[in-house]
């Protein structure tokens, strides 16, 4: 008796997406990822769907990447032009009181008296 399920039906059950499974995991190989849906009873795509998430992950890593290192190139060129103000009078800084949110009490319904 098979007692596996479609991967589709698992993936809307969990929400389940192979691209975080992608990010979170070390070893991105298509033997890996059908032994984590086999742990897991379900019955894994075919090759090609995991590849094409592969690669859909790989774009996006590396376009990530390019935009973290375009952030850290302006951070540096924008410190370099900055310049310290003359004076450094620490009086005039007025420290501002950070509001706590705080959580309403519970409040437990009475019991009712039979």
């Amino acid at each position: 008796m098979n007692n596996k399920i479609k991967y589709s039906m698992f993936r809307n059950r969990r929400k389940f997406s192979i691209l975080t499974w992608l990010s979170n995991n070390v070893i991105n190989t298509y033997p890996a990822f059908i032994e984590f849906l086999a742990s897991k009873n379900v019955i894994p795509p075919d090759e090609a769907y995991y590849n094409r998430a592969l690669n859909k992950h790989n774009n996006i890593s590396t376009v990530t990447s390019q935009e973290e290192l375009s952030k850290t190139n302006e951070q540096e060129a924008s410190e370099d032009v900055k310049v310290e103000p003359a004076n450094n009078d620490k009086s005039d800084v007025v420290e501002e009181a950070v509001a706590v949110d705080v959580k309403p009490k519970r409040r437990r319904r009475r019991k009712k008296e039979a």
